[in-house]
């Protein structure tokens, strides 16, 4: 070959590799700068970390996506919504009321929902119960004396252990908050039953399907509360990615989701023993679906 020629074809080579290197973001500082943050909470089921499970979530992500995925922890739905709004978390699986919390003030966008194979959401009900010996046989009835009541909630974004009883109170004149001896908030589901089974609480604002797991798995017998209320059904919370990612990188994590079950088998069964419903698979999130709870937050505002 002569030498010009060569020389040539050495300098596009050289010059080939240098944007394979720039495009590619080969430092590892290019790498972190580029990582999908997946946000998590502790498992309110357990009281314990679910990080076995996302990191299992975020290797399955990371392969389909083909981006390096970080795991980022937060203690409850509150500082998720804020680490959201920041750019500090990309995707989480948000409670509902939660997650229309996210929407407004987080950029949120939901785009899966657990469901049925058919496409019908999964929903669940808000109760409030209290202990097997409580004097009270209705939550009418409780509220005649809600100044001497300890009530527990689980926290101010929860659907089912804050908004949905929150707005049942004010409808029959009683204040969520002040209008009982004591109003605490636990950030757990599990805890407020536990707390209610063993009669530390008069009465606890908590989610059905947790109620109904607990028994299931001999932690509480089924008579050691008594519900004195339930809500109509409420959808489960979705799971949504900021709404300024790009497009394309919004349809990939869609189908990541949509094919986990069948795609990662493994990965997906670690997944589903997350939740109280583990028969369940990713559908579409269908914004209608949330049309009542937008209701019930207009009513308070």
């Amino acid at each position: 070959m002569p030498l010009a020629k060569r020389l040539k074809s050495e300098r596009l080579f050289l010059l080939l590799l240098l944007a394979a290197l720039v495009l590619g973001g080969c430092s590892p500082h290019d790498q972190a700068e580029n990582a999908i943050r997946l946000g998590y909470t502790p498992s309110d089921r357990a009281l314990t970390d679910r990080a076995e499970a996302y990191t299992a979530l975020r290797d399955y992500l990371s392969q389909r996506i083909g981006r390096t995925i970080k795991l980022v922890k937060t203690s409850s739905y509150e500082p998720a919504i804020s680490a959201m709004r920041e750019g500090e978390i990309d995707i989480m699986n948000f409670g509902s009321q939660a997650y229309l919390i996210a929407e407004t003030q987080a950029g949120a966008e939901a785009f899966a929902l657990r469901g049925e194979k058919d496409g019908t959401p999964k929903a669940y009900h808000s109760y409030i119960i209290a202990p097997a010996d409580s004097p009270y046989e209705t939550i009418e009835d409780a509220v005649l004396e809600s100044k001497s009541l300890k009530t527990l909630y689980t926290n101010s974004a929860s659907t089912s252990g804050y908004l949905v009883v929150k707005t049942f109170f004010k409808s029959i004149g009683i204040d969520p908050e002040e209008s009982f001896a004591s109003a605490q908030f636990t950030n757990s589901h599990v805890l407020s039953i536990l707390k209610t089974s063993h009669g530390e609480a008069d009465l606890a604002c908590v989610n059905s399907v947790a109620l109904a797991r607990l028994v299931d798995e001999g932690k509480i017998d089924s008579d050691s509360v008594r519900v004195l209320w339930k809500s109509d059904p409420i959808p489960n919370g979705p799971v949504a990615y900021r709404s300024s990612l790009p497009e394309p990188l919004k349809l990939q994590i869609r189908e990541a989701y949509y094919e986990l079950s069948e795609a990662d088998p493994e990965s997906w069964k670690q997944v589903a023993e997350l939740y109280p419903d583990e028969d369940f698979i990713y559908i579409p999130f269908r914004s209608e679906v949330f049309d009542k709870l937008r209701e019930l937050n207009a009513k308070l505002d």
